[in-house]
């Protein structure tokens, strides 16, 4: 998918990674309870996404760059 689209795979990475942040802002300073956990759960689903995020755009620019130098 990343090969055909990845503008379109990249964009839904963002989405969910402002979800995800979204969803940790409201527990920030709870010490304990629900809000401490899907605090904590949006927090690290945030870390790990744009870590994703980071190496799928990477990954993408090497296949944009590889694609044109076989071309010319």
């Amino acid at each position: 998918m990343i090969r055909r689209h990845p503008g379109r795979v990249l964009g839904v990475l963002a989405v969910l990674d402002l979800l995800l942040l979204a969803l940790f802002y409201p527990g920030r300073h709870d010490g304990d309870g629900a809000w401490y956990y899907l605090s904590a759960i949006g927090w690290i689903g945030f870390m790990i996404g744009v870590l994703a995020t980071v190496v799928l755009a990477a990954y993408a620019g090497v296949l944009a760059l590889g694609g044109r130098s076989r071309a010319s």
